[in-house]
């Protein structure tokens, strides 16, 4: 790891601690490089300093084009397709105003 770091001029704070793009793109290329040289998605998460879910996350193909799907904006809302209100409910505004006397 500290080869990788040095061969992209990178720190042991910028790389394990960043969230820059930039630095994202080195933890994602030097996952990909651990995981074809043969160690396991945990032994990465070692590492790497993250958990075994994130790599995972990084490493299979099409996981996070369906997360985003998922997780698509609609209408420059923040909703997701998996959460929708239901038009019966009613509002807090209505429940307020049954309540008072």
């Amino acid at each position: 790891m500290n080869a990788f770091m040095k061969a992209n001029l990178v720190g042991p704070k910028d790389f394990f601690g960043s969230k820059k793009a930039h630095h994202v793109a080195l933890r994602f290329e030097a996952m990909q490089l651990l995981y074809e040289s043969g160690l396991r998605k945990i032994e990465i998460s070692r590492i790497i300093r993250r958990d075994e879910t994130t790599v995972g996350y990084w490493l299979i193909k099409g996981k996070r084009e369906r997360y985003r799907e998922i997780h698509k904006t609609k209408s420059g809302r923040h909703q997701s397709k998996w959460l929708r209100v239901s038009r019966t409910c009613p509002t807090v505004t209505e429940l307020i105003c049954e309540n008072r006397p």
